[in-house]
C-alpha cells in the first residue's frame, strides 16, 4: 500500500507553540501518520526523544515508514494517549518538555468508508480507531 498524502493542519503554528529546541523530550498523544512528529523530531535534534502515541495500527504503520530515520530516538506506543502516565513509566521517558494532543481523526478515517467515520461514502457505522477493540 503506497503511503498517502499527509499535510499536518496548523503545522507551523502547532511548532512554534511548542517552543521546541535540540535536546527536548516530547510528548505526541495522537501520532496519526506521523506529520507533526517527523518535524518534531527535526526540531529536537538527535539528543532529543519522542514518545508518540497512536491507537490505529494503519496509521502507526504508517507513522513508522515515515519517521524510519529517527527509529532510535522514538518510542511508539499502540495504546490511547489515556495511558500515558503507564507507558512514561514503563518506558522510563524523561519529564516532557512539550506535548502535542491533535484532538481529532485523520483523512484514513474519512476516506475509508470500512472504517465508519466517512460521511462521504456509504459504510458501516463503526468509529473506533483501533478496530481490534470491542
Amino acid at each position: 500500500m503506497e503511503s498517502p498524502e499527509h499535510k499536518p493542519v496548523l503545522l507551523h503554528e502547532t511548532l512554534d507553540l511548542l517552543n521546541l529546541s535540540p535536546g527536548k523530550n516530547v510528548i505526541d498523544g495522537t501520532l496519526g501518520l506521523g506529520g507533526h512528529s517527523l518535524e518534531i523530531l527535526k526540531r529536537i535534534g538527535k539528543t532529543g526523544y519522542l514518545l508518540a502515541f497512536e491507537q490505529d495500527e494503519r496509521n502507526l504503520k504508517e507513522a513508522k515508514k515515515r519517521l524510519k530515520d529517527y527509529s532510535k530516538q522514538v518510542i511508539f506506543a499502540h495504546r490511547n494517549f489515556e495511558d500515558l502516565k503507564a507507558v512514561i513509566d514503563e518506558e522510563k521517558f524523561p519529564a516532557p518538555d512539550a506535548i502535542l494532543l491533535d484532538l481529532g481523526l485523520s483523512s484514513p478515517h474519512v476516506d475509508d468508508p470500512e472504517r465508519g467515520f466517512s460521511f462521504k461514502f456509504d459504510g458501516p457505522l463503526d468509529m473506533r480507531f483501533d478496530p481490534a477493540l470491542i
